[in-house]
């Protein structure tokens, strides 16, 4: 997405016969940076979830920070009784430029 081009050859498209390149014109940048991952499980940890913004027109001016590895660690992994959910949450405040 922040480099406006998903190529045929990507993995998405892996099942799709006669896949196309899609492009977009938009200039977005992800809110919340490249986390390392926002879905921790015991067998599964990736970055799946993100906000995307233009970066021409918003501009990101606060960001919650995730819980550190160290903590989801001790709960062995997403869900449990602190974080009811498999996905961590992406919290920012956006202002419009």
């Amino acid at each position: 997405m922040v480099k406006g081009k998903i190529c045929k050859d990507h993995k998405i498209f892996e099942k799709i016969i006669n896949s196309i390149d899609l492009f977009h014109n938009f200039q977005f940048e992800s809110a919340c940076g490249l986390p390392k991952y926002t879905n921790y499980t015991h067998d599964f940890k990736d970055c799946l979830d993100y906000i995307f913004v233009e970066k021409n027109k918003m501009k990101v001016t606060n960001i919650i920070p995730f819980p550190k590895e160290e903590e989801l660690v001790l709960y062995e992994g997403l869900p449990n009784n602190v974080f009811p959910s498999d996905h961590l949450a992406l919290i920012v405040d956006l202002e419009f430029m």
